[in-house]
Order: C-alpha cells, then sequence, then structure tokens
C-alpha cells in the first residue's frame, strides 16, 4: 500500500507538469510499446483530432457504438476531476485500483524511455484496452496528430477531424493551415476521412493530403449534415435532424447548442461507415444512445443549493476563441441571456485570453477570479489587470479559493462559470457536483 500511495503521489505531480514538458515526436512511445507486445494493434480504433468538438464526438461515438451491443473503448483528454475518467470502457472508468497496478507495473519501462505523462496514460489505456478485448476504442487526439500518442495506431478504421481554430499556438504552429497540417497527420492511407473542418484553408488542406493518401474524404454540409429543431434548456436536450450518407434520423441529443449538433452529425456518419466493415450500428442504437451522453463541462445548466439558497449554476469549460464563440451563442439564446451575469472565471496563460475576456466582457456583470491547480494559470494580478479594460474594480474581485468564489457570488441567482476546463474540474471536485 506505501509503494502504491507513492505511484499515485508520482503520477499527481507528473501529471501538473502534463502540458510543460511536451516533446514531440513517436519515437519513445513506440519503444515502450514495442516492449509491452504493440497493444495499440489488437484492436479496432477510430482517432478523432481537431481543435474544438473532438471530445464531444468522441463521447457520443463510443455511445453509440456500445449501445450497438459492442464492447467499446473510450479514450479521451483532460480528465475534470479523476484521471480515470481518461480511460473508460462502455462509459465506465478504469478502477482505480487497475490504474494504479497498471501505473506500478509500467512506470520502471516509462521512465526508461523517458515518456511524457500523457505518452505514459495514452500507453496504459493500450494495455487496458488490450487486455480487456474491447472490440474497438474511440481514441481521442490529446493536441495535434501528426505526433500525438494516440497516433502510434498504424491503420485506423477511419478518422475523423473536427472543426480546426487557433489554439496551442506555440505548438501546432501560428495560422490555420499550420494548425489544420498537424490535425491532418491522423489521416492513413486508404482509411476513410470525415472531417468538420469551415475554414476554407482547412478544408482544402484536408482534401488534398486526403487525396494524396487516397482516404475517401466525407465533409459536413456537403456529404451530410445535422440541424437543431427545438430545444429544452432546462432539461439540457435538443431535438435534431440529421440528414446523412444513407439515414435520415430525428434524435434527441443530451447536449446542448448548434456545435453540438454538428459534433453529432460526425459521430453519426462515422456509424454510417462502420456499416461497412464487420460492425453494424443499427438504428435503433443511433436513435437511443444519444440521449444518455453526458459530458461535464460542456454548458451543463445545474440547480444547487449554496448556503441555502437555490442557485442556478451554468458550467462550460471554454477555453478557446472557437470554444467561447459556441459558448457565448448558446448563453444568449438560452433562457440565461438576454441580462448580464456574474461570472466565476480563470484561464490559462497559453490560451488567446485577451481576446477570449474582449469578447466574454458584453455578457459579465461581476467577475470573480478564482484559482485553478494548474501551473499554466493566469495570475489574478494580471486578469484583474486585464478586466479593468472592460469592468469597474468594484466588479472585478479576487478570490483565494473555489470556495471563497461561489461565497462571494452569494447575492446572484445565476452563476455562471467558464474560462477553462481545469476551473470546471476543480469546481466539480471542491464543490462535490457530478
Amino acid at each position: 500500500m506505501k509503494f502504491k500511495n507513492k505511484t499515485q503521489e508520482y503520477i499527481d505531480l507528473w501529471q501538473f507538469k502534463e502540458y510543460t514538458s511536451m516533446r514531440p515526436g513517436l519515437s519513445r512511445i513506440k519503444r515502450f510499446l514495442y516492449k509491452v507486445g504493440n497493444p495499440q494493434n489488437r484492436f479496432k480504433s477510430i482517432l478523432i483530432s481537431g481543435t474544438n468538438g473532438k471530445g464531444s464526438t468522441a463521447h457520443m461515438l463510443s455511445e453509440i457504438i456500445s449501445g450497438a451491443g459492442y464492447k467499446t473503448g473510450l479514450y479521451t483528454s483532460p480528465h475534470l476531476v479523476d484521471i480515470e475518467e481518461r480511460i473508460q470502457i462502455n462509459s465506465r472508468k478504469i478502477m482505480k485500483a487497475k490504474f494504479i497496478e497498471y501505473s506500478r507495473k509500467y512506470l520502471p519501462l516509462a521512465k526508461k524511455y523517458s515518456l511524457t505523462f500523457y505518452e505514459f496514460i495514452t500507453a496504459i489505456a493500450f494495455i487496458h484496452f488490450s487486455k480487456e478485448k474491447v472490440d474497438i476504442a474511440v481514441l481521442e487526439i490529446g493536441l495535434g496528430g501528426r505526433f500525438d500518442a494516440a497516433n502510434v495506431v498504424k491503420r485506423p478504421l477511419l478518422s475523423i477531424v473536427t472543426s480546426i481554430g487557433y489554439d496551442h499556438c506555440e505548438v501546432l504552429g501560428k495560422t490555420i493551415k499550420d494548425i489544420a497540417f498537424e490535425k491532418a497527420g491522423i489521416i492513413k492511407k486508404g482509411c476513410p476521412v470525415i472531417s468538420g473542418a469551415e475554414h476554407l484553408v482547412s478544408r482544402h488542406l484536408i482534401e488534398d493530403i486526403s487525396k494524396k493518401r487516397k482516404s475517401q474524404l466525407f465533409l459536413a454540409n456537403k456529404d451530410f449534415s445535422c440541424k437543431s429543431i427545438s430545444t429544452n434548456w432546462r432539461n439540457g436536450q435538443q431535438k435534431i435532424f440529421y440528414n446523412g450518407l444513407k439515414n435520415k434520423l430525428t434524435i434527441v441529443l443530451s447536449l446542448l447548442g448548434k456545435h453540438q449538433a454538428k459534433n453529432c452529425s460526425l459521430a453519426l456518419a462515422a456509424c454510417e461507415l462502420l456499416n461497412k466493415s464487420k460492425f453494424i450500428i443499427d438504428r435503433k442504437a443511433m436513435l437511443n444512445s444519444l440521449s444518455k451522453v453526458r459530458i461535464l463541462g460542456r454548458f451543463n445548466v445545474l440547480e444547487k443549493s449554496i448556503r441555502g439558497k437555490l442557485k442556478t449554476i451554468i458550467l462550460d469549460g471554454a477555453h478557446n476563441i472557437n470554444a467561447i464563440d459556441n459558448f457565448t451563442s448558446n448563453l444568449s439564446v438560452s433562457p440565461w441571456g438576454g441580462k448580464k451575469r456574474t461570472f466565476i472565471f480563470s484561464i490559462l496563460k497559453d490560451k488567446n485570453y485577451r481576446s477570449i475576456i474582449r469578447k466574454l466582457h458584453p455578457f459579465v456583470k461581476k467577475v470573480i477570479l478564482a484559482p485553478v491547480d494548474s501551473e499554466r494559470r493566469l495570475s489574478s494580478e494580471e486578469l484583474f489587470k486585464l478586466w479593468e479594460k472592460y469592468l469597474r474594480k468594484d466588479k472585478i474581485i479576487k478570490s483565494e479559493s473555489i470556495y471563497e468564489a461561489f461565497k462571494k457570488a452569494k447575492n446572484s441567482k445565476i452563476i455562471v462559470v467558464t474560462g477553462s476546463l481545469y476551473l470546471i474540474g476543480n469546481v466539480l471536485k471542491k464543490m462535490r457536483w457530478q
């Protein structure tokens, strides 16, 4: 037990530096995986890259496939509360004891080959899916695509590239073309590709790469589409119409926003393509599974009692320009739009925080600056100066903890929490909302 605790402590400290210790390249994880028998080659896979929407698309696709009766692995990042969220089979997280067992067993080898934290967790996912004999695994690319650890999969059943925008520019490049090139790195020779890229530059690049690699390409809003028909905001559901490659379906989706309808179309198009392989995804699975999808940090509306007073809490981990645009679009047409609200806000220093705050401020009456558990966080002092451009000083409030932030929002009936997935995770964990 003592060693187990040390292993967990080491993993926690390692995770703290997850995005500050990145080193592009696949050679390290390839050597590691070769030593453990190349578990990534023992099950079928689907790869999903993109700037926004890849996590939602991955969850939806996993839910549908498991609903069709297949043992389905799901690998995503980052997690919000527990690291075990990243590795799931049929929507169930890997057991903590099993995660510790793998960590303890493979950590010495990971150190030998100098794996990064993300590479190690990716390798554990492959090992777990292999040992549990999943039929198929849906693998979300963490960052980029070309050099992402999950991209060691040689021949996926298909690849999905969601929307592409500006994020992680210090790693992926300063232009949409550069970023799209990295994301398109998951396109494999002869493997079908689905893309939700909207920017003409990114679409053309994906078309060119698909053509060169002889990979059949299916484009959102051209080969298939999805639109929102109606929304029940308080129940967190919308009715959507999918005009697919062959199917036409009206579906209830438990995710809010037009962008989620588009993400849903990518997942449904993937299911239609899977029907050309040995996987048969019937209409019933498509119709019934999406009402069960629940993803925290994507415009979740919670009714919670805080200090004896009922509050409406809106949680959205919008952390880049595209995500903020989607969030503000949702908020504007929701029952909680139309008035400026109290926000609890935090953001990481490697994000485009100036533009994000500029887009967000028209919706903000008062902002409470909360800390997050990341060395990448932008300090409250720096945030205060940025918000001063848009709000009076008495409307910008610093807090030392999540608890204090909510205490200082006690007079607000509606509280919006956004700016970072890390902030959402901290709120869920420390306020015990799940």
